[in-house]
């Protein structure tokens, strides 16, 4: 092992405020150019939402068959169209703009030529805690969207409506099921999770330290929501998801953990005529579970840094990248008691989704 990569170990190993300290006293300068900064970060979403309102006013231009406005035509055309070409409306663009976005960013993102994601085999038991966080964390942020929600319409000047977020998806709740789970669960989960966890995540935590990184990543993702309450309501999923990611060095466990989630919020929305409350005693429970939860699989397996290049499990002198398939790593302990925890929140989990 080398000086260099030693002296990394002792500072990941050593004073848990490296958790704020970025990889730069370690890392050589041709590696940040590799990672993007804030910046660069800001400007890859706003990339990314411009491509979304290109592909939305092409998408409008198509159904629109009037010579009306675009923005009367709207409601004209959209009212005549089937609910799966509403859907297709109102989600396709963010697909199509993945499709311009990754491959550009996946070439963007290069390592001494090598991609940048890491597929580490994980424990069946780290999977298990991960994912016994999807439903707990779904009725914290949705306490948390219903709470700022009603605080957000209050300030709103007079004759502005809310937008009723839950309203819009259940104006296609006849849609195909296939083509619901694709475009609201498959392509954000993909589409996402690369570009907030796998490419802004991994520049922004070695570059400002991983919690600073891990939080400004998760407002930026939070933010592309747009709409203030969904905005907060996202929030701590978003920090969730990126620890989750960070603490088992597979980037199949997000977007496993974010497919599972929209999926589910996609399925009750259509089956849930009216919108459930949860009381503040369940969300303060879950609150704690998803913390303990999220404790749990640090202790197991986080090191403290940022994704840099050499955080490939044995690359110590020869530089291999990042797109990985090592083997679990023996620091990734979960105890039988996280274990036993998890198990038994992902039975009251299928409990609850099956009333």
């Amino acid at each position: 092992m080398s000086e260099h990569e030693d002296s990394a170990i002792q500072n990941i190993e050593g004073d848990p405020m490296d958790l704020f300290i970025p990889d730069q006293v370690t890392a050589s300068p041709h590696r940040f150019r590799a990672i993007p900064g804030l910046p660069e970060s800001v400007l890859w979403i706003a990339f990314f939402i411009i491509l979304q309102l290109i592909w939305t006013v092409v998408l409008l231009m198509a159904v629109s068959s009037t010579g009306a406005p675009i923005g009367e035509a709207l409601e004209l055309d959209l009212a005549s169209l089937s609910t799966n070409g509403r859907l297709l409306v109102m989600t396709a663009p963010s697909f199509l703009a993945f499709l311009v976005l990754i491959p550009l960013a996946w070439r963007r993102l290069r390592c001494d030529g090598h991609p940048i994601l890491t597929f580490q085999r994980t424990s069946w038991q780290q999977w298990a805690i991960s994912l016994s966080l999807i439903v707990p964390l779904m009725i914290v942020a949705d306490t948390s969207f219903r709470v700022v929600e009603s605080l957000f319409e209050q300030f709103l000047p007079a004759g502005w409506e809310a937008t009723d977020v839950h309203g819009l998806l259940r104006d296609v709740n006849d849609a195909s099921l296939p083509l619901s789970l694709f475009f609201i669960a498959v392509v954000p989960a993909i589409g996402e999770e690369f570009l907030f966890r796998g490419m802004i995540g991994r520049g922004l935590t070695s570059r400002w330290g991983v919690i600073p990184g891990v939080i400004l990543t998760s407002i930026l993702f939070a933010a592309v929501h747009l709409y203030p309450p969904h905005v907060v309501a996202i929030l701590p999923v978003g920090i969730a998801l990126h620890l989750v990611y960070l603490a088992t060095r597979n980037f199949w466990v997000p977007v496993v953990f974010h497919l599972i989630n929209n999926s589910i919020a996609a399925v009750l929305i259509r089956q849930t005529a009216e919108e459930s409350t949860n009381s503040a005693l369940l969300s303060g429970f879950c609150l704690f579970y998803v913390l303990i939860g999220l404790f749990w699989l640090m202790a197991g397996k986080f090191h403290g840094r940022g994704l840099d290049c050499d955080d490939s499990p044995g690359a110590n002198d020869v530089h291999e990248g990042l797109l990985t398939s090592a083997p679990v790593s023996q620091s990734a302990t979960v105890t039988p008691i996280a274990t036993g925890c998890a198990i038994v929140m992902l039975i009251l989990s299928a409990a609850v989704l099956a009333r």
